[in-house]
């Protein structure tokens, strides 16, 4: 919030324990841009191969990857630390996450449906979803608003 009451959407960027591991440069990348393999999470090394294993002992890091493209201007030497100070204030930033799951939810908490009556001829349809397609009942997959696993998916905003 600013101090005239407006709401402005930010994105808080926390950058923990984060390093260079390894330079690629733009012959052996893919000769538009260079590569910069960035570590930003411990991982176990049961889930990495042994020339994996190698790139991050040669860097003197713990084992974490992911890649990002560079300019040639933007190079950083391997086992350099980053920060959060190497991102500018307005600058975009690609955000993955996974929402919170709710589990098996019914029409009415998922979709927000009304429900049915509770009196004149209704019977044990009160949290049901009624009649939601026109006759005949062909619809694609996705379409049908049906009761199902509320939430618990990955995200990618930007």
């Amino acid at each position: 919030w600013t101090k005239s009451g407006d709401k402005h959407a930010v994105t808080m960027l926390q950058v923990r324990d984060c390093h260079v591991i390894k330079y690629t440069p733009k012959s052996e990348f893919d000769g538009k841009s260079a590569a910069l393999i960035v570590g930003g999470k411990n991982v176990s090394p049961f889930y990495k191969t042994e020339s994996t294993m190698e790139i991050y002992n040669e860097a003197g890091v713990p084992r974490k990857t992911s890649v990002f493209k560079v300019s040639d201007n933007a190079i950083l030497k391997p086992g350099t630390p980053l920060y959060a100070a190497h991102f500018r204030p307005g600058q975009v930033v690609d955000v993955t996450a996974k929402t919170i799951g709710k589990g098996f939810q019914g029409v009415m908490k998922r979709w927000g449906y009304k429900g049915q009556p509770a009196s004149h001829g209704q019977t044990k349809t009160r949290r049901r979803p009624g009649e939601n397609l026109p006759f005949p009942t062909f619809f694609a997959d996705g379409d049908e608003d049906l009761p199902d696993d509320l939430y618990d998916e990955e995200i990618f905003q930007f």
